[in-house]
């Protein structure tokens, strides 16, 4: 019997040189340990978003899987990815984000909407991210967001 594929979402970002290292590498264990990459978009360079003004700007690009995976199971799989690649998760948060060697983050999972203490989808502030919309626009602009009804492309504009 076949496990169902789902369509993910991802979005990737890396502001802590070499940004391009930490990214193909995260792509790569995307491919080994979520699920089969069927699109990837361009990588944009970002302005630090909520950071110090003096932050390295910031590689951001999203990618479409194909996966088999459950939300909490792809979420345990991008903790390990980002740990394997050094990344370190504060706990105490100030004003400002911290500088990331990788940060992947779940944008969209299918078409469902889902709010627990470990993870909530859709992401709940890539609507207001143009970093976040810009690739994501480029590989689903016709995707829907299932909370606001409108379609990738339209949140964009």
């Amino acid at each position: 019997m076949e496990k169902e594929l789902n369509n993910l979402y991802l979005g990737i970002g890396s502001n802590i040189y070499p940004r391009t290292f930490y990214i193909y590498h995260s792509l790569n264990a995307i491919e080994k340990n979520i699920g089969k990459i069927q699109s990837i978009s361009s990588i944009y360079q970002t302005e630090p978003w909520n950071m110090s003004p003096d932050t390295a700007f910031f590689y951001n690009l999203s990618v479409y899987v194909k996966t088999t995976l459950k939300p909490n199971e792809v979420l345990d799989a991008i903790i390990k990815i980002e740990e394997s690649l050094g990344r370190i998760k504060h706990r105490q948060r100030k004003n400002f984000y911290q500088s990331r060697r990788i940060d992947i983050d779940i944008l969209l999972y299918n078409d469902i909407v889902m709010h627990t203490e470990q993870l909530i989808i859709p992401h709940p502030l890539m609507h207001q991210r143009l970093f976040v919309l810009k690739p994501l626009s480029e590989i689903a602009s016709n995707v829907v967001h299932p909370v606001f009804n409108k379609t990738i492309k339209s949140l964009l504009r």
